[in-house]
């Protein structure tokens, strides 16, 4: 019994199996896995759902209002406590969401967010802290200019994140969908 748990919780990393299976689905001559395709259509679709409920519910409104200017807000009667629980429940909430999904494509392990959070907090700064779909649009552009730059010296491919950093703020310290106020 002591063996089985130090094997389960024991310091290596453990690879999580994916629930779509191992094959590779080709589409032309590049291959991608299928969990792979399910994290983009649940990426596109829980940017959307996030959009819908910040834009149109009561909830997500006060949230926002809380976010801009948090003694207006307390002001017009939304309970700002309330507020900064709710935010922290829903980053928390989509945090573990992105474990769940990119566990079977990386090692499932305690610092296994690292690394994409750093390339997140790249693609948040690209697109603007305030602007969802231009940190979608920016964690595009990082993973297609680390594969670009894989090819020609896998060296690169991880500094290339950091330098894009330096280069959107030095640009825009916004953001380069950022807004200026």
């Amino acid at each position: 019994l002591k063996n089985a748990a130090v094997q389960l919780w024991g310091p290596e990393q453990i690879k999580f199996p994916s629930p779509f299976g191992d094959a590779v689905v080709l589409i032309g001559s590049a291959g991608i896995f299928p969990q792979e395709l399910f994290i983009i259509a649940a990426a596109l679709g829980t940017v959307f759902a996030l959009q819908v409920f910040l834009r149109r519910s009561l909830l997500g409104k006060a949230l926002i209002a809380v976010a801009y200017n948090r003694n207006a807000a307390a002001v017009m009667g939304i309970n700002v406590k309330r507020m900064v629980v709710l935010a922290f429940v829903l980053s928390s909430a989509l945090a573990g969401l992105g474990g769940i999904l990119i566990a079977p494509i990386t090692f499932a392990w305690a610092y296994m967010g690292t690394t994409p959070g750093i390339k997140a907090f790249a693609a948040a700064i690209f697109g603007g802290l305030e602007n969802p779909i231009g940190i979608l649009i920016g964690g595009l552009v990082i993973g297609l200019l680390e594969q670009l730059f894989g090819i020609v010296n896998s060296n690169f491919k991880e500094g290339v994140t950091f330098l894009f950093i330096l280069i959107v703020l030095a640009i825009s310290p916004t953001g380069l969908m950022g807004r200026r106020e």
